[in-house]
């Protein structure tokens, strides 16, 4: 992380900071329009100048745990997807140092999840090795690049 950040304040972007599903609020003023449908995000009580890649890593890895009993919405997720629409709609040039990034990212939320999974007293949790095993998949593939 370190690395990532180094001399590269010019490049931080105003973040979230606690980007994740449950701050995402879908709705529709009118039950009868379908054009008053709106997407919003909450809580902006953790918003700070950062990296850009932090949101879209801390979302992916929330996105993952807050939905992993849900086998069927995580099999057809794609992150993949989701990085290079990010990157297409924000006009973030897609490269690997970016994705690098996300990874990172997604490493640090990861960390924050398992955190918290220790606090509740659930780190022995089948949830918390699950956490476990996808940073140490997501350090390796970054590790490679």
């Amino acid at each position: 992380e370190e690395d990532l950040l180094e001399n590269r304040s010019h490049e931080f972007v105003l973040v979230h900071g606690d980007y994740h599903p449950k701050n995402i609020i879908i709705g529709q003023e009118l039950m009868h329009d379908v054009s008053t449908r709106y997407v919003s995000v909450v809580d902006f009580g953790s918003v700070l100048m950062f990296h850009p890649a932090f949101d879209v890593g801390y979302f992916i890895s929330q996105f993952e745990n807050q939905l992993r009993d849900y086998p069927r919405v995580i099999e057809n997720y794609r992150g993949e997807e989701f990085v290079r629409t990010y990157l297409e709609a924000s006009g973030q040039p897609d490269s690997q140092t970016l994705r690098r990034a996300v990874k990172l990212f997604r490493v640090r939320a990861n960390m924050s999840i398992a955190s918290f999974l220790i606090h509740v007293g659930k780190g022995e949790s089948e949830n918390m090795q699950e956490v476990m095993t996808r940073s140490i998949r997501l350090l390796e593939e970054a590790g490679n690049e």
